[in-house]
Order: C-alpha cells, then sequence, then structure tokens
C-alpha cells in the first residue's frame, strides 16, 4: 500500500513541477494565438524590485496589435516564491492579488480577456 501510494505522491509532484515549467510559454502561446505581443524585458527592468524579491524569474510586457502596452507578467521559480512575494508585499492585501495568480505567474493587467486567455 506504501508503494502505491509513494507512486501517486511522485506522480502528482512530476506533474506539478511540469506544469509550472511549462506555465509561461503556454501563457505566452495562448495570449499570441489571441493577436497580443508578449516581450521579455531585459534585466535592467525593475531592477529594484528584482533585488528586492527572491524567485523572480523573468519580466514580461504584453502588448495588443497596435503595440500599446497591457500589463506584466511576473515569472516566480515557483508557487510557493510566488506566494512569498505577495504576502510579503505592503501595498496590497493577498486577496487582491489572488485574481491575478496563475499557477507561478503574477499577471498584471486592467484587461480581464488576458487574465482569462491565461487561466484557459
Amino acid at each position: 500500500m506504501k508503494k502505491i501510494l509513494s507512486i501517486f505522491v511522485f506522480i502528482g509532484l512530476f506533474f506539478t513541477l511540469v506544469g509550472c515549467a511549462n506555465g509561461i510559454e503556454n501563457a505566452i502561446y495562448q495570449l499570441e494565438q489571441s493577436g497580443y505581443v508578449v516581450e521579455q524585458v531585459d534585466e535592467n527592468f525593475m531592477t529594484e524590485y528584482r533585488e528586492e524579491v527572491s524567485g523572480l524569474t523573468n519580466i514580461y510586457k504584453i502588448f495588443d496589435e497596435d503595440d500599446n502596452s497591457l500589463g506584466l507578467i511576473f515569472e516566480f521559480d515557483d508557487i510557493q516564491s510566488l506566494d512569498y512575494a505577495v504576502r510579503n508585499d505592503d501595498t496590497y492585501d493577498y486577496e487582491y492579488y489572488e485574481n491575478y495568480i496563475h499557477e507561478n505567474l503574477l499577471v498584471i493587467t486592467e484587461e480581464d480577456s488576458i487574465l482569462n486567455i491565461i487561466k484557459e
């Protein structure tokens, strides 16, 4: 019985890790299929925030077809890093961020359509 339980725990952990690793690729693909442009920003963008937050992997900008900036995607190493960063932000309550979190991604935008596409 312990072997079966161990196998299920391992499989669950594996799919969780694979899902987080592919989260940004899936989000970018879905957004680009919907007509948006997603670009990774350079290392100098928001350097102070990058230094304050551990586990932040990359930051991406989201644009529409007219090159208007519509939001940002913050990619974290894992869900725990994202959770820690959000819970330690004194600007907003955690509940504020809940609608903007998907897997290991924090999506800051005022466009509900972008959030819906990423969460599909």
